[in-house]
């Protein structure tokens, strides 16, 4: 099958185009379209121009924007960027498009094939690879023909705001493609001249690594490149936080292919945050460098400065921040700000747990100050698991958002019945969400939780860095996110 360039406003194929959504009988697919008529008049008509006509475009754009993009945000507010500032760059960029029409038909596929799914409007997708590598090739000749262009004289008649324009389409596709190597990871099909590989592995898909590092690269490039941005761009402030939660994320549990001197830096001079929860991000790289660099050079955690008592003030700062945050981003509705306040303590129990794991493992103690930190991660653990009990993951908008709590609170969790809940609410979490970003999360823990059983018997238990350490290096990268 050969893959056919269109531009967005041809996006409808014709007789001798390929079919790639299922069939559907006519009655079934009438029924579709009456409900989408219905439905898309409730999105703002930017959404829906003229260029998609195709009911089974609409069918996936849709479901991107009712289902997909609520969870992929912290909290679903009036201004969901996913909703807001992506769909109407991808009708502009044929590689985005695709790229969210890909996640929504693997979306719809798990979702329909989801046993907590009882909804007959859910029809299965058939062969949602072919988005994700239309995405990936219309992606790769974009790049080339932005890179020459920018080279060439023509730069000179390019206007800056179209330039910023196509600069973020790509830097949004990659996060998109990202996230949909992320959600389903270990499946992914690649093509090759008219070679189709099929890959299922037992590990992470590599590929959203190579999709995070390349928009690693259009950050590091568009610093240089491109027009200075300012307070106002908020699609280009809204990627690049995007990026580095990503990143920040992707970092707390690999350990190759992550060197400081690569590491993506948060612009701390941006003026207003996209996320919710950045505040906490913040803290979790800068912890997660410091643990890089004292892994070989011990020295500098003490050079540093940080002391538990100060890191606890910076944590409290977070939460308190963040919340502040939560009614700046108008979370409507009592229940979802309790939520909020949920999920904020979730994030501060949890991050000082990773905080103080990750850094005085390194710096020799005395007897009197070793105990206390391990009483202070006791505290940390008990409000964690208090926390993480009262936390929905039964609802699809909270489910994501406690996914990196719950994987923290599975590296502590010694004790049988700890060890049950997590799994249970990381399951129910990919059950509600249509999500398998779990997965080898789950693989990972119940392998560290064998190395304990193991360890007792040797009386040498492993911490779970220096297991993940072992873990990366046996190739089993994974992104809890």
């Amino acid at each position: 099958m050969t893959d056919t360039v269109l531009p967005v406003s041809h996006l409808t194929r014709g007789p001798s185009s390929p079919e790639v959504i299922t069939c559907w009988p006519s009655h079934q697919l009438q029924g579709i379209t009456t409900y989408l008529d219905l439905e898309t008049s409730k999105i703002p008509k930017p959404f829906f121009s003229s260029q998609l006509q195709n009911s089974k475009e609409r069918y996936l754009l849709h479901h991107y924007d009712q289902i997909v993009a609520p969870n992929m945000a912290w909290a679903d507010c009036q201004e969901n960027p996913w909703r807001y500032i992506i769909i109407p760059l991808a009708l502009e960029s044929p590689p985005l498009l695709n790229a969210i029409l890909a996640f929504a038909a693997k979306h719809i596929n798990a979702v329909s094939f989801s046993a907590s799914r009882e909804s007959t409007l859910v029809m299965p997708v058939s062969s949602p690879d072919s988005f994700q590598q239309r995405a990936m090739n219309l992606l790769a000749r974009e790049i080339q023909k932005f890179t020459t262009e920018k080279s060439s004289c023509a730069s000179v008649d390019m206007h800056k705001y179209v330039i910023r324009n196509r600069s973020n389409a790509i830097l949004a596709t990659m996060l998109v493609l990202c996230n949909v190597e992320t959600v389903w990871p270990g499946q992914f099909l690649l093509s090759f001249n008219r070679l189709t590989i099929s890959l299922n592995t037992g590990i992470d898909s590599p590929i959203w690594q190579v999709h995070l590092s390349a928009a690693r690269t259009v950050i590091a490039s568009s610093e240089d490149t491109l027009p200075i941005k300012t307070p106002e761009d908020s699609t280009s402030i809204f990627l690049e936080q995007e990026l580095f939660i990503a990143n920040t994320f992707a970092s707390t549990t690999n350990f190759l292919n992550f060197g400081l001197d690569e590491e993506f830096r948060f612009n701390t001079a941006v003026s207003k945050s996209s996320s919710i929860f950045i505040e906490f991000l913040k803290l979790l790289q800068v912890v997660t460098s410091l643990e890089r660099q004292a892994s070989t050079h011990p020295a500098v955690l003490a050079d540093s400065g940080i002391s538990p008592s100060g890191l606890r003030k910076l944590f409290e700062h977070a939460r308190s921040r963040t919340l502040e945050m939560g009614k700046e981003f108008q979370v409507s509705g009592s229940h979802e700000y309790l939520h909020l306040s949920r999920t904020v303590n979730c994030f501060y129990h949890a991050g000082l747990i990773y905080s103080y794991r990750a850094l005085w493992k390194y710096e020799p103690l005395a007897r009197e100050t070793s105990t206390e930190k391990d009483a202070q991660i006791m505290t940390f653990k008990f409000e964690l698991f208090r926390a993480l009990g009262f936390a929905e993951t039964n609802k699809p908008t909270f489910a994501q958002d406690l996914v990196w709590p719950l994987f923290i609170a599975g590296t502590e969790a010694t004790q049988r019945g700890e060890q049950e809940m997590v799994i249970a609410k990381l399951q129910q979490a990919m059950s509600e969400t249509g999500f398998s970003n779990c997965q080898h999360a789950v693989e990972f823990l119940n392998a560290l939780w064998q190395r304990w059983d193991c360890d007792k018997v040797q009386e040498n238990e492993l911490d779970w860095i220096s297991f993940a350490r072992e873990w990366t290096g046996q190739g089993k990268t994974f992104l809890v996110f």
